[in-house]
């Protein structure tokens, strides 16, 4: 989950088309230049308005955690900019660490 504002670019191009592809690399990348990755297909928008309230708790709590929170319903709904979004990942890969090979895992919801 992530916030963002309304009318941004990104947010735009989710109200057009719902499919993403997302990364998660390792860091610091090693000193062998080999890094390891996530690589997701999802899909991704904003948060259900009856949605909001779990999604958010969840999103409150890990924002405090690292020093971010808090994040209140009033600061995603109404005539708030932001919004909440997310993104239901269908289908992930790894790269093989030392031979940049795909190793694919399938998600079944």
């Amino acid at each position: 989950m992530w916030v963002s504002r309304l009318g941004t670019r990104h947010s735009d191009n989710l109200a057009e088309r719902t499919e993403v592809g997302l990364v998660v690399f390792e860091t610091p990348v090693p000193a062998t230049g080999r890094t390891r990755a996530v690589y997701a297909e999802a899909t991704a928008g904003l948060v259900a308005d009856e949605e909001v309230d779990r999604c958010l708790a969840i999103f409150d709590r890990r924002a405090r955690e690292v020093g971010i929170g808090p994040w209140t319903k009033e600061r995603v709904t109404g005539d708030a900019g932001l919004r909440l979004f997310h993104a239901l990942a269908d289908h992930a890969y790894v790269l093989h660490p030392e031979r940049d090979q795909r190793r694919e895992v399938m998600i079944n919801w």
